[in-house]
């Protein structure tokens, strides 16, 4: 299913790009792609060998061994991210830090907070796509 552009796109050209092409015509061929962005490994068929695992999982501790998503980011990773500013005189509370996957989540994020239905970005040429 497509995604559903914004009215304001409705003249954008939706024609699949030659990558998209790519990808339908492996698909269909019964070949298989694996998307390095998905965020997902194991939904691209990435297996981990279960002897590694057995033994990483024995050796690691309880506090280690329980993954706890947190949708700001993991908190040791925010302090980490703080004291870096405050060694260089800047006081930033890690409560106040959002860390993201990679830069298309946190465009995401930021379009969201700073962007109302209707708003102009600006953008430099060239830019991230």
């Amino acid at each position: 299913m497509p995604f559903p552009f914004a009215r304001r796109a409705s003249g954008f050209r939706r024609e699949t790009n030659r990558l998209y092409q790519t990808h339908e015509r492996v698909i269909a061929a019964g070949g298989a792609i694996t998307d390095l962005i998905s965020g997902q490994v194991t939904d691209q068929g990435l297996a981990y060998p279960a002897d590694r695992l057995e033994r990483i999982w024995a050796e690691a501790s309880r506090a280690v061994a329980i993954y706890r998503p947190n949708p700001l980011g993991r908190p040791e990773a925010r302090e980490a991210v703080a004291a870096y500013y405050r060694t260089r005189g800047v006081p930033v509370d890690p409560e106040h830090l959002l860390l993201t996957p990679g830069t298309s989540l946190a465009y995401w994020y930021a379009f969201s907070v700073l962007c109302n239905p209707g708003d102009e970005v600006l953008t430099p040429c060239p830019s991230y796509p």
